[in-house]
């Protein structure tokens, strides 16, 4: 199983994708952050959980898993490509 592109790099990125978005958009609210407003900084930590924690990458791997797990190029791609963080296994 030779996967070129990004998905050779990691599986998850639609994940990542929108982590990184949400992480923009924290950089571009942050200097005009007041008071209260600080709380909004809540939502895109509860993105990032929710996908890496619950909904986003758990439940891939379960549905890859049940879909080519037993395989020997899967196992091989699975074992040697990091999930979220291209190139940090």
């Amino acid at each position: 199983m030779d996967i070129a592109g990004i998905m050779g790099n990691f599986y998850t990125g639609c994940s990542l994708g929108e982590i990184v978005i949400w992480i923009g958009i924290v950089v571009i609210v942050l200097p005009v952050l007041r008071g209260w407003q600080w709380i909004t900084l809540i939502s895109p930590v509860f993105v990032a959980l929710l996908l890496i924690l619950i909904s986003g990458i758990p439940k891939l791997e379960k549905y890859a898993d049940k879909k080519w797990g037993g395989h020997e190029d899967f196992e091989k791609y699975k074992k040697n490509t990091p999930v979220l963080v291209p190139f940090i296994k």
